[in-house]
């Protein structure tokens, strides 16, 4: 039995059940875990989008904010 309390606010891609709590948690297509965002489908493409898009903003700053070498 664990002391911690349950934020079902904090959750959303699973169902959890148990003796102390029945928390029924909403499901969505895509959720960010470690890093990394995984969607309902084991698809790639919506991370790798992501990441792209985070990469290109950092280009982008670095080419206004650097002096031309």
């Amino acid at each position: 039995m664990t002391h911690m309390p349950f934020h079902a606010d904090y959750c959303s891609p699973h169902t959890l059940r148990g003796a102390e709590t029945d928390h029924q948690l909403k499901l969505v297509k895509s959720a960010k875990y470690l890093g990394v965002t995984l969607t309902n489908n084991l698809s790639w493409k919506e991370h790798v989008n992501k990441t792209a898009a985070k990469a290109t903003n950092v280009r982008i700053f670095l080419q206004r904010n650097l002096p031309n070498t």
